[in-house]
């Protein structure tokens, strides 16, 4: 498994609720309200902790079991074996759909 490009993660990030806001000089605003002059690492804390509130604010609690599933299946095919990078991927296509 390929580690996501830099327009992939910005893209996963946006759809997880951060904006650009160019007056800002490189500045983002979280969802959370917090403004940083980079988007967050791809790292488990991170993306358990802005993925999952877009999973919960779409109504998509149905579904943890198959994102669970795929995450796993993700890992046992991922050569170098990173969960983060694993989960980016069994998480990103869902964010994608809506």
């Amino acid at each position: 498994m390929n580690k996501p490009t830099h327009e992939q993660q910005r893209e996963f990030w946006e759809l997880c609720g951060f904006r650009y806001i160019p007056e800002w000089k490189t500045c983002w605003q979280s969802p959370k309200g917090s403004n940083s002059y980079n988007l967050p690492q791809l790292s488990l804390h991170n993306l358990f902790k802005y993925a999952k509130d877009m999973f919960v604010k779409r109504g998509w609690s149905t579904s943890w079991f198959d994102l669970l599933s795929q995450w796993v299946t993700y890992m046992f095919n991922n050569q170098d074996k990173d969960p983060a990078i694993a989960l980016f991927w069994a998480v990103y296509p869902i964010l994608k759909e809506e």
